[in-house]
């Protein structure tokens, strides 16, 4: 060689099924980033959540690496029509009876992460997924104070918001998979 070292691109692969404890040691750290909080402790909460995701209809765990380091998760699965009016109060705005509505859940890259494309990495690799097992609609919720940055991101990947002026804690939007003819 002749002095310069190449630089070899990370390995990012994408993975189902990582254990339920890592994914929630992973979804703890950063929100405990995200809020100065002291990160080394996992509540038994974060399990709970998680386990109530895969126990949903169609439910789908996509955990993402980078050089064998786990830095992403999202969950998504098929949520009822009562579910979704209860969760929504818009959901009359974008929804028709009998339509195969998927949820976008627990989408969180590590901070040091962010803005290096993995979010959308991971959010098309959900989309492709969930209209792999039949989805008319995927819903997502942005639950940050600012929504902008995400809603941006989401924007360019083909969603809108659900209804005008949402509140931001709860800042819904939604995909629509084209049709198969």
């Amino acid at each position: 060689m002749t002095g310069e070292q190449v630089e070899k691109e990370p390995e990012i692969t994408f993975e189902h099924d990582c254990p339920i404890k890592e994914v929630a040691a992973l979804t703890w750290e950063v929100h405990a980033e995200k809020h100065g909080l002291p990160g080394n402790s996992v509540p038994q909460g974060s399990v709970e959540r998680i386990k109530s995701f895969l126990a949903r209809p169609n439910a789908t765990e996509l955990t993402l690496r980078r050089d064998g380091e786990l830095i992403g998760c999202a969950f998504s699965f098929e949520e009822s029509e009562d579910e979704i009016k209860k969760e929504v109060p818009w959901a009359n705005l974008f929804t028709r009876s009998g339509e195969r509505v998927f949820l976008l859940k627990g989408l969180n890259i590590k901070l040091k992460y962010r803005g290096q494309g993995f979010g959308r990495m991971m959010t098309e690799q959900m989309m492709a997924e969930t209209n792999q097992k039949g989805a008319t609609k995927l819903l997502l919720s942005i639950p940050e104070k600012d929504p902008a940055p995400a809603k941006k991101l989401y924007e360019k990947l083909g969603f809108r918001e659900v209804a005008p002026n949402q509140d931001a804690r709860s800042y819904y939007m939604v995909y629509e998979y084209l049709k198969q003819k």
